[in-house]
């Protein structure tokens, strides 16, 4: 059965500009566009869109977001157009979820870049790197679903930078931690707050002084 359904490419993606691979992807599914339009919802607009929602307790911050920017509506054609939509979204609870994995390369293209000019699109040796992970896998990993570039920023020894600031010592930073900085949450917030409260922790930390040598900057001679 062929019928119709509604999708919107939300604030979010759109101010990122990535509205053309969306609509690429949504036509290499199958689906035939039948209306699109740019616009911008104001409050009131969001609020009476989402009322079905009026009383969950996300009402007011999802309404202020889809109101923030633009967004993208469409008119979407296919067979059986709305489970299909559902699927190429993905479930949103993750009980129930279909089968598959995230995995990612950890600094595989060994690049300094300044976050206003990467290049963030994907090329046929990003593709390779991580399809070459299969071979260490117990089952085939199967077709990719999408790729994404992420900017990691790191210090040149990779490990963590906590510390004060020597001419400032009320200035604690905290730094370098893409990539599994996560892990270390909560130990991070604790030194962090001994330092802020206290001026020193009991911890070890002389790993991530701003001291250590591979933060040293060669100063320049005097004249």
């Amino acid at each position: 059965m062929t019928n119709l359904t509604f999708g919107i490419i939300k604030p979010d993606a759109v101010r990122a500009g990535h509205s053309g691979k969306i609509i690429d992807r949504i036509l290499s599914s199958g689906f035939r566009i039948r209306g699109l339009k740019l616009i911008h919802m104001s409050r009131k607009e969001a609020e009476g869109f989402y009322a079905v929602h009026r009383e969950r307790p996300f009402f007011a911050g999802l309404t202020e977001f889809m109101s923030s920017a633009p967004c993208v509506v469409m008119a979407l054609e296919k067979e059986n157009a709305v489970k299909s939509w559902r699927d190429l979204m993905g479930a949103t609870d993750p009980e129930k979820a279909d089968e598959g994995f995230k995995v990612g390369k950890f600094h595989h293209r060994h690049e300094t870049v300044d976050p206003d000019t990467i290049d963030r699109s994907i090329v046929r040796e990003d593709v390779e790197a991580l399809a070459g992970l299969e071979r260490y896998l117990s089952a085939a990993m199967g077709p990719p679903v999408g790729f994404k570039t992420c900017m990691f920023v790191n210090s040149p020894d990779e490990h963590f930078i906590i510390d004060a600031l020597p001419e400032h010592q009320n200035v604690v930073v905290a730094a370098g931690f893409s990539g599994h900085g996560y892990k270390f949450c909560s130990g991070i917030g604790e030194i962090l707050a001994d330092l802020v409260m206290y001026g020193a922790t009991p911890h070890d930390t002389r790993l991530f002084n701003l001291s250590r040598p591979a933060l040293a900057i060669a100063t320049p001679p005097s004249c």
